[in-house]
C-alpha cells in the first residue's frame, strides 16, 4: 500500500502544487504551508526512490543472511549434540578398554594352565602308551595262546613247562660243568703263578705253554659263561610266560582295559587341544579388538580434543553473523523510516481540503 501511495504521490505531485496555487481563496498561510509540505513529499518521494533498489537488495540480503545464520544455529547446536554424543561415547569406550587389560591378563593365565595341562597330559598319554607298547606282543601271545579255550592253554603250558624244565635242567648241568671247569682253572692259574714265584717253574718254553692253555682256558671258559648267562635269561623269560590260564586273562583283561583309557584319554586330550586352540584363538581376537581400540580411542580422543575451539569458533562466527544481521535490520529501518515519513507528508497533505479533494 506504502509502495503504490508513494507512486501515485509523485505522478500527480505537481499537478497538486499548481492547483494548489491556484486555489486564490485560500489563506496565503495555507498555501504556504502546502508548498512547503509538498516540497517535503517531493524531497521524501525522490530520496525514497534513489535508495528502493539498495532496500529492495537490503531485503533479500538480509532474508538470505537470516536463512544462513539460522542454518548456521541448526549447523552448530547438531554439532555440539555430535560433540556430546562422542563425548559419553569415548567415556564408555574408555571404560571398556580400561577393565581389558584384567581381562586379557585372565584370559592369558587361563591359557598358561590349559597349556601346562596338555603338556602334563600329553606326557602322561605318550608314557602310557609306551608301556602299552612294550606289553603289546605278550598280549598278542597271551591272545593267541587262550584263543582255543582254557584245556587248549593248559597243555600249551604243560607244553612249555615240559620244554623250560629241560632247559634248566641242561642250564643246570652247563653251570655245574662251568662251574667245576672254573675251579679246575683257577687252581691251575693259582699252581702256575705259586710255582713261578717259588721258582720251582723256570722253564720258559714250560711257561709260554702252560700261559696259553691257561689262556685259552679262560675264553672258554668266558665264551661258556656267556652262554649261560644267555641261557638264565632266556629261561627266566620262559618262566615269566608260564602263567596261569587266570593270570593270562587278567593281564589281557588289564592290557585292553589300558588301551581303552588310554584311547579315551587321546580323545579327552584332542577335545582339550581343541578347546584349548579356540580359547586361544579367542584371546588373539579379543587382544587384537583391544590394540585396535586404542587406536581408536586416541584418533576419536584427538578429533573430540579439536571439537571445543571449532565449537567456539563456531559460536563467534555466528555472533558476528547475528550483529550483521542486526546492521542490516538497522539500514532498512532507514528506508522504512523515510517512508514513514512520505506517509506523514502525504497525510499533512490531506489535511488541506483543496488538496484532498484535488488528489481524490
Amino acid at each position: 500500500m506504502i509502495v503504490v501511495t508513494v507512486c501515485a504521490i509523485a505522478a500527480g505531485a505537481w499537478a497538486t502544487k499548481t492547483n494548489v496555487l491556484d486555489v486564490k481563496t485560500a489563506k496565503e498561510a495555507e498555501k504556504a504551508e502546502a508548498v512547503a509540505n509538498l516540497d517535503k513529499l517531493e524531497a521524501g518521494v525522490a530520496t525514497l526512490e534513489s535508495n528502493r533498489a539498495a532496500y529492495d537488495e537490503g531485503v533479500k540480503a538480509l532474508a538470505d543472511g537470516q536463512a544462513q545464520y539460522d542454518a548456521g544455529v541448526a549447523q552448530l547446536e547438531a554439532s555440539q549434540a555430535a560433540y556430546d554424543a562422542g563425548v559419553a561415547k569415548l567415556a564408555t569406550a574408555k571404560a571398556t578398554l580400561d577393565a581389558a587389560p584384567a581381562q586379557l591378563a585372565a584370559g592369558k593365565a587361563k591359557l598358561d594352565a590349559g597349556a601346562k595341562a596338555l603338556a602334563e597330559g600329553k606326557a602322561t598319554l605318550e608314557a602310557g602308551q609306551k608301556e602299552l607298547a612294550a606289553n603289546t606282543a605278550t598280549y598278542q601271545a597271551g591272545k593267541a595262546a587262550t584263543a582255543n579255550g582254557q584245556a587248549a592253554y593248559e597243555a600249551i603250558l604243560a607244553a612249555g613247562q615240559a620244554k623250560y624244565d629241560t632247559n634248566k635242567a641242561a642250564y643246570d648241568a652247563g653251570l655245574a660243568a662251568y662251574t667245576t671247569a672254573k675251579a679246575e682253572y683257577d687252581a691251575k692259574l693259582a699252581a702256575f703263578e705259586a710255582g713261578k714265584k717259588a721258582g720251582t717253574i723256570t722253564d720258559a718254553t714250560v711257561i709260554a705253554t702252560t700261559q696259553a692253555t691257561l689262556d685259552a682256558t679262560a675264553t672258554a671258559l668266558a665264551t661258556k659263561k656267556a652262554t649261560l648267562d644267555a641261557t638264565a635269561t632266556a629261561l627266566a623269560t620262559a618262566k615269566a610266560q608260564l602263567l596261569p590260564y587266570a593270570t593270562v586273562m587278567g593281564l589281557i583283561a588289564k592290557y585292553e582295559a589300558s588301551k581303552a583309557a588310554l584311547d579315551a584319554g587321546a580323545a579327552q586330550l584332542a577335545a582339550k587341544q581343541k578347546e584349548y586352540d579356540a580359547g586361544l584363538a579367542e584371546y588373539n581376537t579379543k587382544k587384537a579388538a583391544y590394540e585396535a581400540g586404542l587406536k581408536e580411542y586416541a584418533a576419536g580422543k584427538a578429533q573430540l580434543d579439536a571439537a571445543p575451539a571449532q565449537l567456539e569458533e563456531g559460536k563467534t562466527k555466528l555472533e558476528d553473523a547475528a550483529k550483521q544481521i542486526e546492521e542490516g535490520k538497522a539500514k532498512l529501518a532507514e528506508f522504512e523510516a523515510g517512508e514513514a515519513q512520505i506517509e506523514a507528508g502525504y497525510a499533512t497533505l490531506l489535511e488541506n481540503p483543496d488538496v484532498k479533494a484535488k488528489v481524490d
